[in-house]
């Protein structure tokens, strides 16, 4: 995770990143889910 308040100076860059994910996203973290149909 990039934490540039904790010093670490990040040099990454999105090119096309859509404004919505450009600062925290709204939703439940998660790594996987399971979907039911």
């Amino acid at each position: 995770m990039l934490k540039p308040e904790q010093g670490t100076h990040p040099q990454v860059f999105y090119l096309g990143l859509d404004e919505a994910f450009v600062s925290h996203v709204r939703g439940q973290p998660a790594l996987w889910q399971e979907v039911h149909s």
